[in-house]
């Protein structure tokens, strides 16, 4: 990709000529992309060895740090969350790729809003360890005339997951991630007591994740 940047601006330098304003304008600009490549292959060339080496043991402020990282460099409207995490147990590494996938949809679902919307919204984290459950939260604004509209998305897929995830059909779901959720804090996770759902109404729409760790945390 970076030869093919190279190759692109020497042709444009060809039809600028000897026009040294727009020389200067495009050499800044070329810089300032290839330094922001260089940044975004280096953080998914770490995330890829840190999935393949299931040695390593993580948190889940790792987990946020890492994904909110990737996503940011990735987009130029990047997220800014309010992050409240009490959890504090070493996650064993098998289990890293389950959740750093499962806050990448959360929070790239969130993104896609921004995005439509054209403006920054409010998003909240909260990650809340208790006994051996794990309690997530994410909650964004919703602009009122949505509400409607989001609401009639989630019924319509309501107690249709399971059917979905074995015919085939996740991508049907509009491509939000939450039929690939469902599926992995029931199915690939699969421990009594977990848990997902959606709602929203005045308060933005909010995902409810519920995930029994006493098999997923690392051993004292």
């Amino acid at each position: 990709m970076q030869s093919e940047l190279t190759e692109l601006v020497s042709d444009i330098l060809k039809i600028l000529g000897n026009d040294k304003y727009r020389m200067s304008t495009l050499s800044n600009a070329v810089t300032s992309c290839s330094t922001e490549l260089q940044n975004d292959f280096a953080i998914v060339s770490r995330w890829f060895e840190r999935r393949n080496n299931a040695s390593f043991d993580f948190t889940m402020q790792y987990v946020l740090d890492t994904c909110i990282t990737i996503i940011n460099n990735m987009n130029q409207q990047g997220l800014h969350p309010n992050i409240f995490n009490n959890s504090q147990s070493l996650f064993v590494g098998d289990y890293f790729n389950i959740m750093y996938d499962i806050f990448h949809d959360l929070l790239n679902n969130v993104l896609n809003y921004q995005k439509e919307k054209g403006q920054s919204i409010n998003c909240c984290i909260n990650i809340d360890e208790e006994d051996n459950f794990l309690h997530i939260k994410v909650k964004n604004w919703v602009a009122d005339e949505d509400i409607g509209t989001i609401r009639h998305t989630l019924e319509s897929y309501k107690d249709k997951y399971d059917v979905m995830i074995t015919s085939g059909q996740v991508s049907k779901e509009g491509k939000t991630g939450i039929t690939k959720i469902y599926n992995l804090v029931s199915n690939v996770l699969n421990a009594i007591g977990n848990s997902y759902d959606n709602q929203v109404g005045e308060e933005g729409f909010i995902a409810n994740i519920v995930l029994n760790i006493s098999k997923l945390r690392k051993e004292s």
